[in-house]
């Protein structure tokens, strides 16, 4: 589903053959898209199922192609019609194994239900390979690299690496601007990492995370004081997310301005929200601007 790599070819003909069976395959499912209209229902009809395969596919061809824009568009069109579905317990080690060990060496084949549990999570994970092949570009993109950081709080911590090489570009930088993080970023161990990002010994850089209208400072409950105070520790492997809530302290300190303190309490308060609910929003939302944001 994702990139239909039926066959390798060594000749140098083959990127343009393969490239012509996208194109190919495009005018199929355009036409196929086009008869199955989206029916805005809690219970999906296999109308809106066979719609929601077509827009899929759709999305795998344009990205296939380099077309990310168009990628993403079809991708948006199928998650607004996506109701978030409450997250499921983690596999075991062995069951992510032998998922993984299905596919041949080199090949990018998968085969996933057309339901709205396996069809989120590949939308997101399609999403975030089109937006970090421009975030980690030599030219700098903040808006691409801030839709990165949300993206990857998805399947966390898998993605850990990924965020810290985004992190050493925001160091590299010196600065970073990016006023939905409030809105949409709610893992724990980003907050903490962004938060030392601003003090000296996180080499002081300038963060633009507030949005306009912030709505994020408002009345912050007394109890996320603790969060204020001035805490050293880091921290430990393991912990679990209930526990840590008020160890995101390494940049909330008396150096930290008000305003980012008051922001960064009032987010650790919802690091318990459901994530593919936050993530929906994103998506929903953010529509135009991410459509805007790709070539």
């Amino acid at each position: 589903m994702v990139q239909w790599l039926g066959y390798r070819d060594s000749s140098e003909e083959a990127p343009v053959r393969l490239r012509g069976q996208y194109r190919k395959a495009l005018s199929s499912l355009h036409q196929l898209a086009s008869f199955q209209p989206p029916q805005q229902v809690q219970i999906p009809s296999q109308g809106t199922i066979e719609h929601h395969r077509a827009l899929i596919q759709l999305a795998s061809c344009h990205y296939a192609l380099g077309e990310y824009r168009l990628a993403c568009e079809k991708v948006l069109e199928v998650v607004s019609g996506l109701v978030p579905q409450a997250p499921s317990p983690s596999r075991t080690g062995d069951e992510v194994v032998k998922t993984r060990t299905k596919s041949r060496k080199g090949s990018d084949l998968r085969l996933l239900p057309c339901t709205s549990k396996a069809v989120m999570p590949f939308c997101l994970q399609l999403m975030l390979a089109c937006f970090k092949l421009r975030a980690f570009t030599e030219n700098r993109d903040d808006l691409a690299l801030g839709h990165v950081v949300v993206l990857l709080q998805h399947d966390w911590p898998q993605g850990e690496t990924l965020f810290l090489k985004a992190v050493d570009k925001i160091c590299q930088q010196g600065s970073f601007q990016y006023e939905n993080f409030f809105n949409y970023v709610t893992n724990i161990d980003m907050l903490e990492e962004f938060a030392y990002l601003r003090t000296t010994e996180g080499g002081k850089v300038q963060l633009e995370l507030l949005p306009n209208q912030g709505i994020l400072i408002k009345n912050p409950s007394p109890a996320l004081g603790l969060v204020s105070q001035e805490f050293n520790t880091l921290l430990l492997p393991g912990v679990q997310t209930t526990e840590r809530h008020h160890t995101v302290t390494r940049g909330i300190t008396k150096g930290v301005k008000e305003d980012f303190r008051l922001a960064m309490e009032r987010q650790v308060s919802r690091c318990g929200e459901n994530l593919l609910t936050v993530l929906h929003r994103f998506c929903i939302n953010e529509k135009i601007i991410l459509v805007q944001s790709l070539p």
